[in-house]
């Protein structure tokens, strides 16, 4: 087989390739480009799979009881980490508690505090969580609640294997770094890993490429994700085109804790009242979830700013690299026609080259005044994952100053209950209320891939592929 057709080409475009850098860090790993190359180095418990489901991955099997409140899951036989490590319930165990420690240190880590023996664990009373369990080679997790969507968080490189030395990642997935040019990423297989086999790419090269490269020159095995403005109606002769449905949201976020014009709750009311006057002509979606919305009546009463009097200065973080020169304009038209008759300038800030705390600021609530959001929220509210963005300090990090969403969110999982739309009502009031994090618009993301790569491999969430199992037609 020719060398060529043992290499797999993973595009990102972007506006400018040379200020994009690949990040291993654990506060990182929630961003989109970072979890990619995540999957392939960080084995967890599952994945999701050809099916476009979570379904088991290094354990081989999973069962529930007790009323969905313990989990089991058993770990697959004789896997080892590229250290030469076998990959064992005990192992996993103890990374897994390692890593809850140091997450515990910056805020709660979601479903895992309901774990028992949790508040003995993260107080230091115990060195260990009493209801994290080894039982031969099955790892059981006791919760004092129904953990909701346990699933979904065991499936983030967060909650893998995640085995550092000398701040290197030790791979304990399919593939192993290549290399340590982190705006070119090189995966090389580990043939002897229990997914891989003779028809698997030995080579994954991700690299970001520049948003105007001509896809028409995209050669054999290659694949681009693409941002959303970028049209998918253009039949080419060299690949095929493949869309997610429209989950990620974009949104004004603004800080509620700098001495600032949005730290009033009046002034923040009314500029989401301003910015809502304007759908559908510039915004497309007034909800957080489009399949989940509420009858909310607006408030009229709020009629002007308050401390407009003085000149002040809005600063706005732009949090995608990949923004067009239409979609600046458009923010542009929002911000100056929300903000009307105030002495407020606008300071936009793309992200600086030198700047290597860029990526922390753009998930700070604290550095700008308003950042600019773009993030996969999933298709329909799910009490974990609300809890997730608006609870702690993993990924989006969602302001929520008046704790109703984080105690819906928190409440509802203790509880064991299911969303119905009560729920949903109270979340969407919640975030009309408190006017932080606005919606602009919901998008897709979009990939176009090479005539060669089969699409029967890709599975439904392109966004997370197992590089191993694609196929060359």
């Amino acid at each position: 087989m020719k060398s060529q057709d043992n290499t797999f080409t993973y595009n990102i475009a972007v506006n400018n390739k040379e200020e994009m850098k690949i990040s291993f860090k654990k506060e990182d790993a929630d961003f989109s480009y970072n979890q990619l190359v995540l999957n392939s180095l960080v084995g967890t418990l599952v994945k999701y799979g050809m099916s476009g489901k979570i379904e088991p991955y290094l354990a081989k099997s999973w069962s529930v009881s007790n009323n969905n409140k313990t989990w089991k899951f058993e770990i697959r036989s004789k896997l080892y980490a590229e250290n030469g490590e076998e990959l064992t319930a005990s192992l996993y165990v103890k990374t897994l508690t390692e890593n809850l420690k140091k997450y515990s240190k910056s805020g709660t880590p979601i479903i895992f505090d309901q774990l028992l023996g949790w508040n003995n664990f993260v107080s230091g009373i115990s060195p260990t969580i009493s209801g994290l369990k080894i039982l031969n080679n099955t790892i059981a997790f006791d919760f004092a609640s129904n953990p909701g969507d346990l699933l979904e968080f065991l499936r983030m490189p967060y909650f893998g294997f995640w085995i550092e030395n000398d701040n290197k990642i030790n791979s304990t997935g399919p593939y192993v770094l290549g290399n340590d040019d982190k705006s070119e990423i090189n995966l090389k297989l580990r043939k002897e890993w229990f997914t891989a086999d003779s028809s698997s790419f030995q080579i994954v090269i991700i690299k970001f490429t520049s948003l105007d490269r001509k896809l028409t020159e995209l050669k054999k095995n290659e694949m681009i994700r693409l941002p959303f403005f970028i049209e998918s109606n253009n039949k080419l002769e060299n690949g095929y085109w493949i869309e997610s449905p429209p989950t990620r949201l974009e949104s004004f976020v603004l800080s509620p804790t700098k001495n600032n014009f949005f730290n009033n709750l009046n002034n923040r009311k009314l500029f989401a009242l301003k910015i809502r006057e304007n759908q559908p002509s510039k915004i497309r979606s007034n909800h957080f979830y489009l399949s989940a919305r509420t009858e909310i009546k607006e408030d009229t009463d709020i009629i002007e700013y308050s401390n407009t009097k003085k000149t002040q200065e809005i600063s706005i973080g732009l949090q995608r690299t990949n923004y067009s020169d239409e979609e600046i304009e458009k923010f542009k038209f929002l911000l100056k026609y929300a903000l009307d008759g105030t002495n407020i300038k606008l300071n936009f800030f793309h992200r600086d080259l030198k700047d290597k705390s860029w990526l922390e600021k753009t998930l700070s609530n604290d550095y700008y005044d308003i950042r600019i959001s773009s993030v996969d929220i999933g298709g329909y509210p799910d009490f974990s994952i609300l809890k997730m963005m608006f609870c702690t300090k993993m990924g989006v990090t969602f302001p929520d100053p008046s704790g109703r969403v984080c105690n819906l969110a928190t409440n509802a999982l203790k509880s064991g209950i299911v969303m119905n739309q009560s729920h949903i009502d109270e979340f969407n009031h919640a975030i009309r209320d408190d006017a932080i994090v606005i919606p602009i618009q919901h998008h897709s993301d979009k990939w176009f891939a090479t005539n060669d790569i089969d699409p029967i491999s890709l599975p439904p969430t392109t966004f997370y592929p197992q590089f191993e199992l694609i196929r060359r037609r």
